[in-house]
């Protein structure tokens, strides 16, 4: 079966192969030991999530992308306003 990994830190979606699947874990194929064995993953962890589809995925990372810009507006007005504060100072 195939299911869709966006990261946290990635800027792209990976096609995964799975060998079984549960409420909560993937198995993808092993591609780092030698013995074959599955290697469990978190669907839902702190750094990637596993979908069904591609558009799941590309959502998700949309919606991630779109909360970082909304966050980084904020802090700007935080700063610039600070920087008013500052420059208004009098001795």
């Amino acid at each position: 079966m195939i299911k869709f990994k966006a990261g946290i830190y990635d800027r792209d979606i990976t096609e995964v192969e799975c060998v079984k699947e549960t409420d909560k874990c993937v198995w993808t194929v092993n591609t780092w030991g030698k013995d074959g064995t599955p290697d469990r993953h978190l669907k839902m962890s702190g750094y990637d999530k596993y979908y069904d589809t591609w558009e799941e995925a590309h959502a998700y990372l949309l919606d991630n992308a779109e909360r970082k810009v909304k966050s980084a507006v904020v802090n700007l007005r935080n700063a610039n306003d600070k920087l008013l504060s500052v420059k208004g100072l009098m001795k």
